[in-house]
């Protein structure tokens, strides 16, 4: 589910692409899964299908984001999946805002190692929907 960092990558880096509030509710969403179903993100970050396509869009233009389009139950369906790419562009803005909030507040920010695998830390979790509730899938 989750791979360390590609070789590389930067350990914090703001990223521009990924800071606006619908797309970083959309890789917090994807992150701690394989893939999920456009219908289900789509009522997790709260958007409607177009706002929602426009910023898959600019998310895949990126390579941050990646989509499989597969028949099931008769329907189409569309699964998205952060690519390697992705996640590590995402983990990196995650740390960047730390930095930045632990530097206000007065409290250290976590290294960068420690939100390796295997360093201890927990499992990530879903995120939660505009109403603060867990999605379930």
């Amino acid at each position: 589910m989750t791979e360390p960092d590609p070789p590389g990558s930067p350990a914090s880096a703001f990223d521009p692409i990924i800071h606006p509030t619908h797309r970083l509710r959309i890789c917090a969403a994807l992150e701690p899964w394989d893939d999920y179903e456009f219908s289900d993100l789509r009522k997790v970050v709260g958007v409607s299908d177009s706002v929602l396509s426009k910023q898959l869009a600019v998310l895949m233009d990126a390579k941050y984001v990646a989509q499989t389009r597969a028949l099931r139950d008769g329907r189409q369906r569309v699964s998205l999946r952060l690519t390697d790419l992705g996640r590590a562009a995402f983990r990196g803005h995650v740390r960047a805002l730390r930095d930045i909030v632990g530097s206000w507040d007065g409290t250290p920010s976590v290294p960068a190692q420690a939100s390796l695998p295997g360093s201890g830390e927990r499992e990530p979790t879903p995120v939660q929907d505009s109403f603060g509730r867990i999605p379930t899938r």
